[in-house]
């Protein structure tokens, strides 16, 4: 039976799933479609304060490929892509069997987190609409979420997301529909950054 590869084996584990990925060209993909996101569409859903065009990239660490839209000191940063790798960022992925997650987070050091309250008072009465359009919305310290630096996180399969697009263009599209609508929930009325500055989150701008 070993001779022809039908003996038990060893069981599959994620490290060798993760190194056949990136092996395969799947990061590079994935940064490629990143960065065509970020050159090829609109952010303005997103305040003015993230959007400046230095700060602005995109960027693959952290077990994410994602464009990091930054502000000064990082109080806050958006950032907008793709998870592949779920440990650093303290989730589990939506659906393993699916494979990787699309993500937006907002983000800032815990040494920026100690007034976080009206922020997080904020962002919890967005929640309803959140989980309405996305698998999972998790706040800073919620159960689920094990990084202290994500303020919020919200994820979906990027499965789920592309659906059945046939085209690299089409599921661009749909993931920036995607992200589009997210941002809108969470700065369409202005509130939250409100909220980010009374909780000294603001850059000082």
């Amino acid at each position: 039976m070993k001779t022809h590869g039908l003996s038990p084996g060893k069981p599959i584990n994620q490290e060798t799933m993760v190194a056949f990925i990136r092996a395969s060209g799947f990061l590079q993909e994935l940064e490629n479609f990143a960065n065509r996101l970020n050159d090829d569409f609109d952010w303005d859903f997103f305040p003015k304060r993230y959007r400046s065009d230095e700060a602005r990239k995109v960027t693959s660490k952290w077990g994410r490929t994602a464009i990091e839209f930054a502000t000064p000191e990082w109080k806050p940063t958006i950032t907008a892509g793709f998870l592949h790798n779920e440990w650093d960022h303290g989730v589990s992925f939506i659906d393993p069997t699916k494979g990787i997650d699309l993500l937006l987070r907002i983000e800032a050091s815990p040494t920026h987190l100690g007034n976080a309250g009206p922020t997080l008072a904020d962002l919890n009465r967005r929640k309803k609409s959140l989980l309405s359009c996305a698998a999972s919305a998790l706040t800073l310290k919620e159960n689920g979420n094990d990084n202290n630096h994500s303020i919020l996180i919200i994820r979906s399969s990027l499965a789920d997301v592309i659906g059945n697009a046939s085209s690299q263009q089409s599921q661009i599209k749909a993931v920036h529909e995607k992200l589009k609508e997210w941002g809108q929930i969470l700065f369409g009325d202005g509130a939250l950054e409100g909220a980010l500055k009374q909780s000294g989150l603001d850059s000082g701008m």
